[in-house]
């Protein structure tokens, strides 16, 4: 005699339903952007472009000043004469390549000198208490410092 089986077979689904991986990749999406935006990338490259500038004032404010201890204080006047004289081994390059930040500004009949390059982080912008951030080095208060415009000097 054949005995007849009613006991159902149980079907257990193995894996995730497509509406689950929905709203995990859209958590995942939403935590990305929190992060990203908390991050803030683009300040970041900003900022570290900003200390290659504050770094690249200060050498250049150095070799200024090596060049007017030479000179009996005398400041050159362009900074090829720093290139030629063996002070600075060679000009300034802008981080981003653009070659608009970099301003020389020889003043005061070359007994004095400063020079000034712009900022953009937000931590220079901070800084300088305004719109626009400037790195400045002046020769007469001989200080490097942030200031929010290029005629305003090193407090």
């Amino acid at each position: 005699m054949n005995k007849i089986n009613n006991s159902k077979s149980t079907f257990i689904p193995k894996g995730f339903t497509l509406i689950e991986l929905l709203v995990v990749i859209s958590v995942l999406g939403i935590l990305a952007v929190g992060l990203i935006s908390t991050i803030d990338p683009v300040d970041k490259i900003n900022a570290s472009n900003d200390t290659k500038v504050l770094n690249d004032v200060g050498l250049v404010a150095r070799a200024a000043e090596n060049y007017a201890a030479s000179n009996n204080g005398a400041y050159p006047t362009t900074e090829a004469i720093l290139i030629s004289s063996g002070n600075l081994k060679s000009a300034p390059i802008d981080p981003d390549g653009a070659g608009t930040k970099w301003t020389y500004n020889p003043t005061y009949s070359a007994t004095a000198f400063s020079m000034t390059a712009t900022l953009f982080s937000k931590k220079s912008l901070a800084a300088s208490g305004g719109a626009t951030a400037f790195a400045k080095y002046d020769s007469v208060t001989g200080k490097q410092c942030i200031v929010a415009a290029v005629g305003t000097g090193c407090p």
